[in-house]
């Protein structure tokens, strides 16, 4: 929340005194097909990684005793879980990057 409520449109006497504001947008440097090409990339890894973790980790385990766990209720859990963290850092990412961007005062 607090991240979305730093986020405001210009005034239009701004945006005309400052008119290399929308430059980056108009030239699609933030969004284009090599920035598409490489989030879909970085998701299907993420994706592997948060499905094949947990399979490595639960493949032939075993309690103390000898019995299998390696059961569909275990590995989903394992996979929420992993899944839950994998979000969290990311969004922790994105929100450090969006306040630590130098000369950008909220």
């Amino acid at each position: 929340m607090r991240t979305c409520a730093k986020f405001q449109d210009v005034s239009d006497k701004y945006s005309l005194h400052y008119p290399k504001l929308y430059a980056p947008g108009q030239r699609d440097m933030f969004f284009n097909k090599r920035v598409f090409a490489q989030s879909i990339g970085e998701a299907i890894v993420t994706s592997l990684l948060v499905f094949f973790v947990p399979f490595g980790a639960l493949s032939g385990a075993a309690n103390s005793t000898g019995v299998d766990i390696s059961n569909r209720t275990s590995f989903g859990f394992l996979v929420a879980s992993v899944l839950i963290v994998t979000v969290t850092l990311r969004v922790r990412k994105s929100i450090y990057v969006i306040d630590s961007q130098p000369g950008v005062n909220y």
